[in-house]
């Protein structure tokens, strides 16, 4: 979900991308570090909408969901989950959701593409990333792999081997 904080003067995501056009790098936005999944998203989000705007990375997106909260930041693109009790607190407002169809928690938040942001949903990436301790067995490895196949099919599966992690992007 795309989120601002409440003193963004934007309404809605046409106005937001209106207003960043008329003054470039007027926005920041807040991601969980520099080529984490949070900032590879915005990235595609900014280029798709054809914006610019100021990159704070964190150490985690904790500390970056708290920064926009508080208003430091102007916006971030987090989990619906994650998201949830700010948005019914009214501390972040939501702008649109990045899957390709509504999420049944916000029926109200349009999509991107819905909002003409095309060409997002055809380079998107599903942020449903399994972390895997190498220790684990193959039929164990096999079975997550299984699930996340099942659960959300996609073109293409990238497994990353980082250090003792087994890290697997669907695309």
């Amino acid at each position: 979900v795309l989120v601002v904080h409440p003193s963004v003067p934007a309404r809605n995501l046409n106005e937001f991308i209106e207003l960043a056009r008329k003054q470039p790098d007027r926005f920041s936005f807040a991601t969980a570090g520099s080529g984490s999944v949070t900032h590879l998203a915005a990235e595609l989000f900014l280029d798709t909408a054809r914006i610019k705007s100021v990159h704070v990375p964190y150490k985690g997106q904790s500390q970056a969901i708290i920064d926009v909260i508080s208003g430091q930041i102007d916006f971030t693109i987090e989990s619906n989950i994650a998201a949830e009790q700010f948005i019914q607190s009214q501390k972040l407002r939501p702008l649109a959701v990045m899957s390709r169809s509504r999420l049944k928690d916000y029926p109200n938040v349009p999509t991107l593409k819905e909002l003409g942001v095309n060409d997002y949903d055809r380079y998107q990436v599903v942020f449903a990333v399994w972390y895997v301790n190498l220790t684990a067995t193959l039929p164990e490895l096999n079975l997550l792999v299984g699930i996340q196949a099942t659960v959300a099919p996609l073109p293409y599966t990238l497994a990353l081997i980082i250090g003792q992690t087994l890290l697997i992007l669907n695309v």
